[in-house]
């Protein structure tokens, strides 16, 4: 099993476990994807370049900066 790990800010791409295509994730795509605590669990996924079937499966995590003042936080 591969495990891709990126932040959402710079995520519109996963890719095929099976021939590594780069599939772009966009628009309505993401509401499939996307939760606020990752509680959908797997989905399945078909990608466009080889046709073969793949599971996503959304992992989140949090943290925190803790600061006296905002400008202690950059």
């Amino acid at each position: 099993m591969k495990e891709t790990s990126k932040n959402f800010n710079s995520y519109d791409e996963i890719e095929c476990p099976h021939c590594n295509e780069e599939l772009g994730i966009e628009g309505d795509d993401l509401a499939d994807l996307i939760t606020y605590w990752g509680e959908n669990g797997s989905i399945e996924w078909k990608c466009n370049g080889c046709d073969e079937e793949f599971v996503i499966k959304e992992e989140v995590s949090r943290s925190w900066k803790v600061a006296k003042t905002d400008e202690d936080l950059d």
